[in-house]
Order: structure tokens, then C-alpha cells, then sequence
């Protein structure tokens, strides 16, 4: 996929999480994960496009298994 690409899901992806969905973050990593691979991808990191995919993967479930439980907590109090 395009570096563009990943940027529009990821926006797409945060932009479901604050509209639509009732803000539970599984979203909002799943779409910063997006926007991370999109990033790597535009300063021209030569990956094929499965790596892409698995380092979506990657950072998606360890963001979500380190960083959701504390970002719910803080934004419920």
C-alpha cells in the first residue's frame, strides 16, 4: 500500500473512533499503528509489503496490550 494509503486509514480509523464508535480505543491504535507504517513508509524504508503488513500487525496488538487499558482509565475518570 502507498505511505498515502496508511495515512487515510489510520485519519479514517481515529476519525470512526471519535464519531461513530463509543470510545472504547481499540481504534484509535489500530489507526495510529496505520499511521506509523505510513510514516516509515513515506521517509522511503525499504520493506517489501508483507513486512508492511506485519509491522502494522506488531505495533497495532503491542499498543493495544500496553497503552489501552491506561488511555481508557485516564480519558473515564
Amino acid at each position: 500500500m502507498p505511505w498515502w494509503g496508511w495515512l487515510i486509514v489510520g485519519m479514517l480509523l481515529f476519525t470512526t473512533e471519535l464519531m461513530v464508535v463509543d470510545l472504547k480505543f481499540y481504534l484509535i491504535f489500530i489507526g495510529l499503528a496505520a499511521i506509523i507504517v505510513g510514516l516509515l513508509d513515506l521517509v522511503d524504508m525499504p520493506w517489501q509489503p508483507w513486512a508492511e503488513w506485519l509491522s502494522f500487525f506488531c505495533i497495532t496488538v503491542v499498543s493495544v496490550y500496553y497503552f489501552r487499558h491506561q488511555v481508557y482509565q485516564k480519558i473515564r475518570r
